[in-house]
């Protein structure tokens, strides 16, 4: 019993020892063998030639004819001249395998040595401009990752190679995300592309950016020179550029020059080593401050000498940005009118949205003679878009009537009374005429003397304004007459007389919203048959239709008491101005109705703009419940407009709660058999008893030998 007890516990042990070195690798049993290296150490060659470099790495083994581990041997090749030598391949290895796989090994019978040579490879080029003379290029060897010796080799080239010209290609520059659209205060990125078509390495080129100056671009970051510390055959490499505008750059287009300076193009000038291009800075008028004149009020009165009379308007900034250094000033045109307020009003600021009210008053001296006095107003300011040597500027012209009969009689045999033919007053239906609409101005025609009548009168009216140069209406007027020309006549005004026109013109859909100046040119006669000529002013304020659009309310409108809802809206600005004091409120007039982030204020919202609101919708009370969402804005003329939806929801009762009905239980899962669950089942099979039976007997006839043995022992020990 006892020997097959130890035979059991040896073939354990055995099994056991198996496991632990199975990869056959017993710790301490492979060698570190000595290495002898070999090899080309001097080769010939010339301009334009590869040629390989050998060398020989020899191990030897202090083991008894045999070794039964791999060895790895491994090298890299390196130089210094690396401008004159290209190493092609640069890298070898190789494996020695046990004995049993390899043929060229060799056993010193003196020594009882064994040895094993591993050949490596590596490839140099020799580029067809390099110089004569000796180059030296090192082996670096390997032994399982361990170093093993190093060995050099002379490359002789035997002649000087041609000096032949080989350049960098410079692609076209590419710019991101737009190169012709580029607004104030913005970044852009220029990419360039360095290309190798020679089948030698370049080293050390330079690629340079010039062309940034202040006031216009500036460099973000790095610097405006990279250098190219190699660039292999057939390789290319993009250099990026960030470029960003000034705030207050000036509209027009901005020239860029890249350069390439390669070493290897023996000073020669190529189109290729020079790239140009052009970045186009637009300002968008809506984006910029905008003050316009409005709301103008003149006296209709004729004015007479030591009386007064006031010229109101406000002056409002329709523009998205700050107004800044407002000069607000008023000038008359000829003597005898004076002011009697200030001539000139300072703001430090105007805000978008924001309306400044002004007064001027004048005073009818008696030096004043019997005539129209133009009166204008003129407005300059800056933005942030505004450069400090051309401010933005608008003005308005208004006019006075004088009359003075003595001042006109005196000296009269010395130079007769002119007659005058004045734009007493104009209108416009309907007030602020939209763009791309068409209105109707009416003018009333004055001839200011007492005692001549004035005709054969033609009127031409001229705008020195056009449209956008970019759109589609590019060269029209911004004002078109319907049904008539811009030339008008009249036979004649009598002394004091006045005289109605109306004409009704059409304006293009692009003008941008602001006042605009139309010329009247008059030509007349008076009653002895003097030719006269005049100009008079109209102011026209045009404004853009805005154009709000809403899309489709997203919610879910049925839904149980207490469970609510949510409510989604997007909304897009698709006219051509901004949207001032934009705001967006979901509301209900039923109070059982309770709503979360009703209100989302916006403020100025931009031309092509996209905004989305979310809110919360629930309700306690089941029926029928109202909700309404309202869009406000204040559009480029000031007025509040609202845009409404109604939604409706249908608010169901909550079901009761049962406290009794709890509903299914959920079962449990089953567990995973155990190693008690296994051997249950398995004693429910017929061979699991017959084994223990078997075992059983087996114990039994065990315990009765050791038993016998031990009677045996005793009774011998008696005797």
């Amino acid at each position: 019993m006892r020997k097959y007890i130890s035979l059991l516990l040896v073939v354990f042990l055995s099994l056991s020892m198996v496991n632990i070195y199975a990869t056959g690798e017993e710790p301490g049993a492979i060698d570190r063998p000595n290495v002898r290296l070999d090899g080309d150490t001097y080769i010939e060659a010339e301009p334009g030639d590869t040629v390989d470099v050998r060398v020989m790495a020899t191990l030897s083994f202090d083991r008894d004819g045999r070794y039964d581990y791999d060895y790895i041997v491994s090298g890299n090749l390196e130089t210094a001249e690396t401008q004159n030598i290209y190493i092609k391949d640069g890298h070898s290895e190789l494996s020695l395998r046990p004995y049993d796989y390899r043929k060229n090994r060799y056993y010193d019978i003196y020594s009882n040595r064994l040895e094993d040579t591993a050949g490596l490879n590596f490839r140099v080029s020799v580029p067809d401009n390099a110089k004569a003379g000796n180059y030296v290029v090192t082996s670096n060897i390997f032994v399982n990752g361990q170093s093993a010796g190093k060995l050099s080799t002379t490359i002789r080239v035997t002649r000087n190679g041609e000096a032949a010209y080989q350049r960098l290609e410079l692609s076209e520059v590419s710019v991101y995300p737009n190169m012709y659209d580029i607004k104030p205060g913005s970044m852009v990125v220029a990419s360039v592309t360095v290309k190798n078509p020679t089948k030698d390495p370049v080293y050390n080129a330079q690629v340079r950016l010039e062309g940034m100056k202040d006031g216009g671009f500036t460099l973000l970051k790095d610097y405006n020179t990279r250098t190219i510390e190699v660039l292999y055959p057939g390789e290319k490499k993009d250099f990026l550029f960030e470029l960003g505008s000034t705030p207050n750059i000036k509209t027009g287009n901005y020239e860029f020059t890249v350069s390439l300076e390669d070493p290897n193009n023996q000073g020669k000038e190529t189109p290729e080593n020079k790239r140009s291009f052009f970045l186009t800075v637009n300002q968008s008028p809506d984006s910029q401050s905008a003050l316009i004149i409005e709301n103008l009020v003149v006296p209709k009165k004729t004015l007479y000498p030591g009386n007064t009379a006031t010229i109101s308007f406000d002056l409002r900034n329709q523009g998205q940005s700050e107004a800044k250094r407002v000069m607000v000033k008023s000038k008359v045109d000829g003597s005898g009118l004076v002011a009697r307020t200030v001539s000139q009003f300072f703001e430090a600021t105007i805000a978008p949205g924001e309306v400044k009210h002004y007064e001027f008053t004048y005073y009818a001296s008696p030096a004043s003679t019997t005539q129209n006095y133009p009166i204008s107003f003129s407005v300059e300011y800056f933005d942030q878009y505004s450069t400090e040597d051309k401010p933005l500027a608008t003005e308005q012209v208004a006019g006075l009537f004088v009359s003075n009969p003595e001042k006109d009689n005196e000296g009269k045999d010395k130079k007769p009374s002119t007659p005058k033919l004045i734009i007493e007053k104009y209108s416009f239906e309907p007030q602020l005429p939209e763009a791309g609409t068409e209105f109707t101005m009416t003018l009333n025609f004055k001839n200011t003397h007492a005692q001549r009548t004035v005709k054969n009168i033609k009127i031409q009216l001229s705008n020195p304004e056009k449209s956008n140069p970019q759109s589609n209406t590019a060269g029209s007027n911004i004002f078109t007459p319907i049904d008539s020309s811009n030339t008008f006549f009249i036979d004649q005004i009598a002394p004091g007389g006045t005289v109605e026109k109306k004409i009704r013109f059409s304006t293009v859909p692009d003008a941008t919203a602001k006042t605009y100046e139309i010329n009247a040119d008059f030509e007349y006669e008076d009653d002895k048959n003097n030719e006269f000529k005049s100009t008079e002013s109209i102011g026209i304020p045009v404004i853009q239709q805005s154009r709000l659009e809403v899309d489709q309310i997203q919610t879910e409108n049925n839904f149980m008491a207490g469970n609510g809802t949510s409510l989604s809206t997007t909304f897009y600005n698709t006219g051509k101005v901004t949207l001032y004091n934009m705001m967006v409120e979901v509301k209900s007039d039923d109070p059982s109705v309770e709503i979360q982030n009703g209100t989302y204020f916006i403020g100025n919202f931009n031309m092509g703009s996209t905004e989305t609101h979310d809110a919360s919708i629930n309700s306690m009370e089941p029926g029928n419940k109202k909700v309404k969402v309202i869009y406000s804005y204040e559009d480029s003329a000031g007025k509040k407009q609202e845009v409404v939806k109604e939604v409706e929801y249908m608010v169901s009762e909550a079901p009761a709660f049962d406290p009794n009905d709890m509903g299914e239980m959920p079962q449990m899962p089953e567990e995973p058999q155990g190693i008690g669950s296994k051997i249950k089942n398995l004693a429910t099979k017929w061979y699991f008893w017959l084994i223990i039976v078997a075992l059983a007997a087996v114990i039994l006839i065990v315990i009765r030998k050791i038993r016998h043995r031990k009677r045996e022992k005793e009774l011998t020990l008696d005797e």
